[in-house]
């Protein structure tokens, strides 16, 4: 894998630090500073041309170069063409300030997944190294999808994701079916039977799930960048507070009216039915909040835009 390396020279001697990468990653950097005016040289375009990633160090530096800018508008017309990202960047000054026409350099790191690099001891160059090689080998192990029958690996990742929001929506649907009888038939053993076979497959999946959801944050991070990743971290924090939850509150609140029914019935006039509206109206609640978590899902699969 071959990776150009656009940087400034001020920044030279701190990125060969972090750029000790492994062997696989072939890494060019350039050994000559241009001055302002100066055009690209045909040698650097032919290697942005051929380079499987273009790495930009952003740095307070870096963004003050005239020729940074025409590489990367250069880079940016290459990933154009190859219709996938090639961009990587890497900051290496925790506080930059961006003049209003350095505005595209702001927008890589608003738009688009980076390394940070700002940690310059040698643990922090050793983490920035190996996030680098990390992401490096998702992005080449995602391009040998590209080009496998099985298909596109982001969207073989969509489709898996889908397939698990829709079976963890078809349990939630039994849980809130078993969930739905009237306290008086609840009661009774065959309903008692099947709600607790209902809740134990519901609960046991769920587990796997919600960790599922947890492992799969990074991966649609360095997948799909960064606004997307914005969305899936909203539809998780969805799905864990209003869904999860909320399927635990009414599934807590009616077993523990079913365990108290006795006490009901022969207790204060009314008190069985009040009970009763308040578990409807948990229930209608956690339906809103399905009802929401389905269109919520089509909205994030729409924003990745794979079929």
């Amino acid at each position: 894998m071959e990776v150009f390396v656009s940087h400034a020279w001020e920044d030279k001697q701190y990125i060969v630090d972090f750029l000790k990468l492994p062997e696989f990653i072939d890494v060019w950097i350039d050994k000559y500073e241009m001055t302002a005016g100066d055009f690209l040289a045909p040698k650097i375009r032919k290697s942005i041309d051929d380079c499987h990633v273009f790495l930009i160090v952003i740095s307070q530096s870096s963004i003050a170069k005239d020729w940074i800018l025409q590489e990367l508008n250069w880079a940016k017309r290459v990933e154009a063409m190859r219709n996938r990202r090639i961009i990587l960047p890497v900051l290496i000054d925790e506080r930059i300030v961006f003049e209003k026409s350095q505005d595209v350099f702001r927008s890589l790191l608003e738009d688009r997944i980076y390394v940070e690099a700002v940690d310059r001891s040698d643990v922090g160059m050793a983490r920035a190294a190996n996030e680098i090689s990390n992401t490096l080998f998702r992005w080449l192990s995602d391009w040998f999808d590209d080009i496998e029958p099985s298909g596109n690996g982001n969207v073989l990742f969509t489709k898996r994701l889908d397939a698990r929001i829709k079976e963890f929506q078809k349990r939630l649907y039994a849980l809130k079916a078993a969930l739905n009888w009237p306290l008086a038939t609840l009661v009774k053993d065959d309903a008692l039977t099947y709600l607790d076979e209902s809740k134990n497959e519901y609960n046991a999946f769920t587990r796997t799930f919600m960790q599922e959801l947890t492992d799969w944050e990074d991966e649609v991070k360095w997948r799909f960048e960064r606004h997307p990743y914005k969305q899936y971290i909203k539809l998780v924090e969805f799905i864990r507070d209003d869904i999860y939850h909320g399927s635990a509150y009414a599934l807590n609140k009616i077993i523990s009216a079913v365990n108290s029914y006795d006490q009901l019935k022969d207790g204060e006039p009314g008190s069985l039915e009040l009970i009763e509206r308040e578990n409807q109206e948990a229930l209608e609640t956690l339906d809103s909040a399905v009802r929401t978590l389905t269109m919520m899902t089509a909205d994030f699969l729409n924003l990745l835009k794979v079929d």
